[in-house]
């Protein structure tokens, strides 16, 4: 039979980002970039198993000094649809129909997100180009909270909760909940399921303004951006988000941090 030497490292889901060509060289001479528009598994795996030239049996995953990982977590028993947030500093960045990918938050702005909750405080969606403009969805301390900042009126932030929950533990119970945010030229709505629907007026000298050419980040933001409010990235999962009615699938950003597909069911 034949053999072949590949080494002492095996890569399992996927390689490390500094491995290019084959066999993983930049030398201009080299054959085309085999790992060209590959991206890594998604999914469970379980377990690795091979046999060596002398015929020894190894199960790579029971001898967890020989493993190291990144970007890993645990497999789930039961498994539901969406993005699983878990770590500091997660995120995803999701991209408009724009050739820029950018998004325009103005008074015809809406945005959706259905989530299942593990803690009381994260970003749930945060439309961020700087710290004088920006549209920040997030969980405080169990209740939603909106905070809008722009060039208009007197520049100073807006920021309103939703008061027509029972308790601050609803937004954590790990149940489906699907968020609603619009805002319009007079102020924000906000309704969560079924609860009542909430009109809050802008305050006095604040005026919303179009800002244009403006990111969305969804469960936290990138680590150089410090927000007002939500402080840090959100915990749970994440099942689907809508912005002015158009569907996106976090799966099919090409920017995502520290997340997983699929959520424990």
């Amino acid at each position: 039979p034949t053999t072949l030497d590949v080494g002492s490292v095996f890569y399992v889901g996927g390689v490390p980002s500094s491995l290019r060509g084959y066999p993983f060289t930049q030398q201009s001479f080299a054959p085309p970039d085999i790992l060209s528009g590959m991206t890594p598994f998604h999914g469970c795996i379980r377990s690795v198993a091979g046999t060596t030239h002398d015929y020894v049996s190894l199960n790579f995953f029971t001898d967890l000094s020989l493993i190291s990982s990144e970007g890993t977590g645990n497999c789930f028993t039961d498994v539901a649809a969406g993005t699983f947030f878990n770590e500091t500093g997660a995120y995803v960045r999701i991209f408009s129909p724009d050739p820029q990918g950018y998004f325009v938050i103005n008074n015809r702005f809406t945005a959706s997100v259905t989530f299942k909750g593990m803690g009381q405080t994260g970003i749930l969606l945060a439309a961020w180009k700087s710290r004088d403009e920006y549209m920040i969805i997030a969980l405080v301390a169990g209740q939603v909270t909106v905070s809008l900042k722009n060039s208009g009126g007197d520049r100073k932030p807006f920021t309103t909760t939703y008061d027509a929950l029972e308790n601050a533990f609803i937004v954590c119970d790990y149940t489906p909940h699907t968020l609603r945010v619009t805002t319009t030229n007079t102020g924000v709505i906000m309704q969560l399921d079924d609860y009542e629907q909430e009109l809050t007026a802008y305050r006095l000298g604040f005026t919303l303004s179009a800002v244009y050419f403006i990111p969305i980040y969804v469960g936290g933001l990138p680590p150089s951006v410090i927000p007002p409010i939500g402080q840090q990235s959100y915990q749970g999962c994440i099942q689907d988000v809508t912005i002015n009615d158009r569907s996106y699938m976090l799966s099919d950003s090409t920017e995502k941090v520290s997340v997983m597909s699929g959520c424990p069911g």
